[in-house]
Order: C-alpha cells, then structure tokens, then sequence
C-alpha cells in the first residue's frame, strides 16, 4: 500500500510546484501515516476503542492515568462559586442564591426550571457576563440597554458573586454603552453554551478564539463552538494516551456499546488519521457531522469543554470552573435524559454546572439544594429552591411544586371529563341528558384505565375522577368536596 501511495504523491507534485525538500517532507508524512495504519489494522480487536499501539502498551488504567502536562495551569487556584446576587438583569428584579457545598469529590451543580420566558436562560447569561470579565465581556459588543430592566428609574444591571475563597467578590455593572466589572478578571475559567449547540461546518481560525469570550452561544444561538475535530484529530495538539482518555470519556457520556463488525476496525469506535475523527456506529465508520444530532449536540459541548480547558489543567478530570449550559435536555432520548447529569458529573467532576431545563426526567442525578424553581409574581420573578426526593415518579414531578402542571392528560379526554361535569352538574331533566353521561362516563373509564398506577399524585387526580364519575346525584358543591375528601382519606390509606 504504501509503494502505491508513494507512486500517487510522486505523481502529483512536479518540481515547478514543490521543492524537494517539500516532497521529502510529504514524503515522510505518508511513510508515518501508513505505519499507524499498519499498527492499527494488525492491533483491531473486539472491544478495543482506542488508539491501538498505545492501548497494546497500556493497560485499563489508561483511561483513569492523569497526564501531567509540563505547563503549569492558568487557573491554578480553586475559585468555586458560593453565592450570586443579580439586580434588574432583563426581567429579573432581584433574586439571590447560593450553591451547595461540594459532595465528595464531585463539585456541585445547580439546576432551573420554570415557564418559558421567566427568566431562566436570563441568569445563565448575568453569570456568564461577570465571570467572563470586563474586557471579554465588551468584546461581545451586544446591546447592552436591552440587558437592563425595563423599569422607571433603572438605568444599570448589577451581579455581585461571592466566592467560596472568600479573597474577594465579583462585582459588575452594566451601564447604557459599557460593563464594568470588579476586580477586572474573575479568575474563573468560564464556559457557556446556548439551547443551540452547532458544530463548525468549516475550518475555525485559531485567533478568533484567542479573542472572542467562550460564552457568546448564550447570546448568539446560531454561533458555531471550536473546530474540535481539527484539535482532537491533531497528533501533536493531543498525545494518544490523552486521546485514549477522551474517546474513552466520550464512549461513556454517549451511552455507546462497544464493540463492532467490520474486519480490521472490530471494536474500534474512535479512531482518528489525516484530520478527521470517526467513529464505528454499528459497524460503519462515521464522521462527526455525519452523526445524529443527539450524539453531535453532547459532543459539541462535551468536546468543547475539553478542548477549552485542556491547554489550563494537567489533566481534563482536574479541570475546574464554571459550565453555563441551557436547555441541557436538546435532542435526547428519555434514557439519556434521566442520565445525563450522572453522566457528566463523571467525566467533568471538578467543574461547576449551572444548567436549564424543561424536562422532569433531567433532575435525576440532582442532589440536595442543587434544583431551584422560577416563578413569575407581583414583584417579578420569584426563586424557590425544592429537593426531589430520590425515587420520585415523573409524573409526580409534573404534577407538583416543580413544574406545576394541572394534569397529563390529552386535550381531548380532558373535553370529555368537563362535558361531563358540566352535564352533571346542569338541573335539565330529560333523556339524552342521562344517556350522554352514560356514553361519556363509559368513554372515560376506558381511557383512564391506562392511568392506573397509584403514585401520590395519581392517587389524588384518580379519586378525583372516581367521585366525578359517581353514579350518586351531587346536590351542590359541599357534598362534592366532602365525598372526595372522604375518599380521599381512604385511598391514601392504602
């Protein structure tokens, strides 16, 4: 193969074109790639997604081993977040919160949820602006009169952010033309990443990240994140041990099985040479923009993370700051939803995540004090912050204090149960009237035999229907209530 693809680069390059010592140098380039080549087809085994002359030299520490970089870390002193405080920030009046403590070894992470428009992606944005510091903040260039409140009498936004150090506090402002903060650099490395996650469709300059804060997604949707294909396909950039950890990583995070079909590339799910990354889904090699948008909106993030910090810490599980991310739910199967936190906290476990979202099944993996409801309310936006107890079944999530929802019920059934009520409770006396409850309590029954599985909140919406659907004549309200409150009682019992 490689007399083959010698004879092709001779062909190709003519002495008016290239210098010899160019053509010596491609030269060279091709003799390596095809001794990786070589390496990995003679190494492919079941089971085996690294890269394969390290994998033959490592064993499954490999993937845990921290590499110790010989730069010393930027961030080399831990900044946590204790406490933020935002003052007429867009809609939000004023609100305070804290972060918990640590648990274990895992830094903590706090998580919204609220109505659309209450203000969720809002504190992601303050957060980020502060911890992104006065000159990177400026860059972004945004409207800054549309991030202060509305409001007679308002003319700045304010963030204060306190630190677990306690050596000093954050302090920013946002005026008309200009943000301010103090001290001028928080000392946090900060990431933050909108409900919209693109992967570059070209090549990305190196300088405009250089200059350009990595929060702008949180203002920007439609900003592509880094070319992280280009760095994790770059053998110089990441050494193959490290790139063992990240496929590794990223085998994990994105619920993978391992293992594949093809001859020469069994097993192989990451795989990188002559700057592309693939990866074997079921036996076929695929690039990353080839992937579905499931795998490629965590990877974007997930990879951006790493590539953002990988040049600061000795190793990527050392890393420490804060993520900002919005909406982490896009584009995930219910299994990875309810998984999801856990999954990350794995492989980031020394970063802080401040995160958003819609979805009950994303609270699983959240710990005590780390879930805070929004609301909207006389005096603006109210925070709440309530634990879900371990266990809790989701629609006992949708329909309590979380996410407030009067019932999972389809529209239609719904029209059909207040037809029903209203004919019970009207004072016309005639036959189609009785025949139509009939039909109706019928029609009911059946489709509420699919909500039969008594979990606390179950047992309260069933009774209700229960004593609705009661063949007794109702006399007035009192007698209604008094009835289900009695059965109530009893079901509850139970």
């Amino acid at each position: 193969m490689f007399r083959q693809m010698l004879k092709d680069a001779m062909d190709s390059l003519t002495p008016s074109k290239k210098s010899i010592a160019h053509i010596g140098d491609e030269l060279e380039e091709l003799a390596e790639d095809e001794a990786e080549y070589d390496a990995e087809e003679e190494s492919a085994a079941p089971d085996e997604y690294f890269e394969p002359e390290v994998k033959r030299k490592s064993s499954k520490k490999t993937r845990k081993k921290l590499i110790i970089k010989e730069e010393q870390p930027v961030y080399a002193t831990a900044r946590f977040i204790e406490e933020v405080e935002i003052k007429n920030f867009k809609g939000i009046k004023h609100i305070k919160f804290k972060l918990p403590p640590a648990s274990g070894k895992k830094e903590s992470w706090l998580m919204f949820i609220g109505e659309n428009g209450v203000g969720k992606s809002s504190i992601l944005q303050a957060i980020g602006l502060a911890l992104a510091g006065e000159t990177k903040a400026n860059a972004l260039n945004l409207n800054w009169s549309s991030l202060i409140r509305n409001a007679r009498g308002i003319s700045k936004s304010e963030v204060k952010i306190r630190f677990t150090d306690r050596s000093s506090d954050l302090n920013m402002q946002i005026t008309s033309d200009v943000v301010t903060t103090t001290p001028k650099e928080s000392g946090v490395l900060t990431l933050g990443y909108g409900s919209t996650r693109f992967l570059p469709k070209g090549a990305i300059i190196d300088e405009i990240h250089r200059t350009v804060p990595e929060i702008r997604s949180l203002f920007d949707h439609l900003t592509p994140l880094k070319n992280v294909e280009q760095w994790l396909a770059d053998t110089k950039e990441v050494k193959a041990n490290e790139f063992n950890w990240i496929a590794g990583s990223l085998h994990d995070l994105l619920l993978m099985k391992t293992g594949g079909k093809k001859k020469g590339n069994r097993g192989q799910l990451f795989r990188r040479s002559r700057g592309r990354i693939t990866m074997n889904i079921d036996g076929e090699p695929l690039g990353l923009k080839d992937l579905c948008d499931g795998y490629k909106s965590v990877m974007a993030y997930a990879m951006d993370i790493m590539m953002s910090v990988h040049k600061h810490f000795p190793s990527i599980r050392d890393a420490e700051g804060v993520v900002l991310l919005d909406e982490i739910e896009t584009h995930l199967h219910p299994t990875w939803k309810i998984r999801i936190v856990d999954l990350i906290r794995g492989v980031f476990p020394r970063i802080n995540f401040i995160v958003t979202t819609h979805d009950p099944l994303c609270l699983r993996g959240m710990l005590k004090k780390e879930v805070h409801v929004l609301t909207k309310g006389a005096d603006g936006v109210m925070m709440e912050q309530l634990d879900v107890p371990p266990g809790m079944p989701i629609e006992d999530l949708l329909l309590g204090a979380w996410f407030k929802m009067d019932t999972t019920l389809d529209m239609d059934t719904i029209r059909l149960i207040d037809e029903h009520r209203a004919l019970r409770q009207s004072t016309t006396e005639d036959s189609k009237r009785k025949e139509r409850i009939k039909e109706l309590e019928k029609k009911i029954d059946d489709r509420m035999q699919y909500n039969r599985t008594e979990t606390f909140a179950r047992k309260i919406v069933n009774t209700f229907y229960d004593e609705a659907l009661s063949p007794d004549d109702m006399e007035d309200t009192s007698e209604f209530k008094s009835k289900l409150a009695a059965r109530l009682r009893e079901r509850l019992k139970k």
